[in-house]
């Protein structure tokens, strides 16, 4: 079988034009006059074709000489990795080899016993998560055989920073990426050249969503030198070139004449009439005077940093003072401002008298406890002494003001103490924020009594300067009329369920006409009397 004019014939002599089986790629080519055919397979036309262009196909061998149909049993499996050291955020992919290698099924799963540490996808592809160690292990569907890698997962580091480019020029740094998209990718490896050369390698790097790859692998660098019309690309002592038909890394310069250009991402070697081309196709590979798929240069655009270390951390706050249910914040200062690592964990020395959450002081109960900071980087501290004081008690003269539906009282609870303190009335916490006469209110049920819901240090300092409305303007409209009678009646007959139905604290004052402490009819009276006295 070969190619003849172009086509795929069948010929009695064929030997002048072999044919090749790429494993890898699955692509059988042959090659005619210095071109490349493929064999490949039309879906659409349901039959077997010749084309310049590649299309994978597939070899079945016989396994035995008895035609049997009986499988071939997997015996092992075997990872390329036994070790793995990642760092947060970084990927790394396992390639499973089952044995042997004309096992009839192949399939195998992964897993990862610590997926906090690292995770590893179906095809497996590791990713390092956080801090810490974890096994990967590949099982066989067939035979349930196992290989593991043990993975290493350290705090991520600063790295040098590599965007696209499309000329690269004289002394940068380069790599050879697989792709110009966000995501996985691989970058052109130095395997270690010889003088025989070696063949070409790749790693692992992850494109961001803003195009940038991070890496401080050495083995991905190459550094362009200019030459002539192109230019040469060297990783350390190791040099990249062309010969005998493959592209090749080279511990010496083989050729000082042939070199590379980049033109629409295609990464050319030029040497005599031959031209090799580099490109991506599940691993790096070089093909002859054809064109398959792109290369893509980023070129370092800055260099990694040691990252700054902490020196210490200092509290806002040494001492402070609450009361029981009270809280109060502590800010965190790390020095040096510039530090890389400025996070910070919070602890109580007793947590039955203060918590802290993010900074944040909760007074429990009486007593005192060391709120400390302490920094991750360095594992500087700080602390600061709380003390926790209980609730004052308070006597307060009470004044019923209205009934409610649910046949509760709403109170007035007349107060005169330190503003910033806290005090209780029949168990009930609360507090005022007016260094001067306040009135809470509160609801007194037949059991206990609860606050309504009102802001209490608010309601504290509406009430400390109220002033007493004008006789019978009950709502506080600044004039009499039969509204003010109205709003009385909605407070008696119970129309109001809460405070704030009613209105504030000075216009329930404001109804109480007659001054008794009960909102009534008799406070309408009055009005009603000065209505009618207006219209005589």
């Amino acid at each position: 079988m070969c190619f003849r004019s172009g086509k795929l014939t069948m010929d009695s002599d064929p030997s002048y034009r072999p044919w090749k089986y790429d494993i890898d790629t699955h692509h059988l080519t042959c090659v005619v006059s210095n071109s490349t055919y493929y064999l490949r397979y039309s879906s659409s036309s349901s039959a077997f074709q010749g084309s310049t262009s590649t299309g994978n196909i597939y070899f079945f061998v016989k396994q035995n000489g008895s035609g049997s149909d009986d499988p071939i049993a997997v015996t092992g499996v075997s990872l390329d990795k036994t070790e793995l050291k990642l760092e947060e955020g970084e990927t790394a992919t396992l390639k499973a080899s089952v044995s042997p290698g004309n096992a009839t099924y192949k399939a195998v799963s992964w897993s990862s016993d610590k997926t906090t540490v690292a995770t590893v996808d179906d095809n497996g592809k590791v990713t390092a998560v956080a801090e810490g160690t974890a096994t990967i292990t590949v099982t066989t569907e067939d035979g349930n055989k196992t290989a593991t890698c043990a993975v290493t997962v350290t705090k991520a580091t600063e790295k040098p920073t590599y965007q696209l480019v499309d000329e690269p020029e004289d002394g940068g740094e380069y790599l050879i990426v697989s792709s110009n998209s966000a995501g996985s990718a691989y970058a052109l490896k130095n395997p270690g050249g010889t003088s025989a050369g070696a063949a070409m390698d790749s790693t692992s790097v992850t494109i961001g969503a803003d195009g940038i790859v991070k890496t401080a692998d050495t083995d991905v660098i190459w550094t362009v030198t200019k030459n002539g019309a192109g230019f040469n690309l060297k990783n350390g002592t190791d040099t990249l070139e062309g010969k005998s038909g493959d592209v090749k890394i080279f511990n010496s310069v083989q050729y000082a004449d042939r070199y590379w250009t980049y033109t629409e991402n295609q990464l050319k070697h030029n040497g005599g009439n031959n031209t090799y081309i580099v490109y991506y196709d599940n691993g790096f590979k070089a093909t002859y005077n054809s064109s398959t798929e792109k290369v893509y240069f980023y070129e370092k655009v800055s260099e990694s940093t040691d990252p700054v270390a902490v020196t210490g951390v200092e509290l806002d706050k040494g001492t402070m003072a609450l009361t029981v249910g009270g809280t109060g914040t502590l800010t965190a200062t790390v020095a040096p401002e510039d530090a890389a690592n400025k996070n910070v964990t919070w602890s109580s020395s007793d947590t039955a008298v203060a918590t802290v959450d993010n900074g944040i002081v909760t007074a429990v109960a009486a007593g005192t406890a060391t709120i400390t900071v302490t920094t991750e980087d360095g594992n500087k501290t700080a602390t600061c002494d709380v003390t926790v004081t209980a609730p004052q008690e308070i006597e307060s003269s009470v004044i019923e003001l209205m009934k409610l539906k649910n046949n509760s009282s709403v109170w007035l609870i007349q107060v005169e103490a330190e503003a910033g303190k806290g005090f209780t009335y029949k168990g009930t916490a609360m507090v005022w924020s007016s260094r001067y006469e306040a009135y809470v209110i509160a609801v007194e049920s037949a059991t206990k009594p609860e606050p309504v819901a009102a802001d209490f240090a608010a309601a504290g300092d509406a009430a400390a300067a109220v002033e007493y409305p004008a006789a019978n303007d009950a709502n506080g409209s600044k004039k009499v009329d039969m509204a003010d009678v109205q709003y009385i009646y909605n407070l008696y007959s119970g129309k109001y369920e809460t405070l704030e139905a009613a209105g504030d604290v000075t216009k329930v004052l404001g109804a109480d006409i007659n001054g008794d402490g009960v909102i009534d009819s008799k406070d309408a009276t009055p009005i009603l009397t000065a209505l009618r006295g207006a219209q005589a």
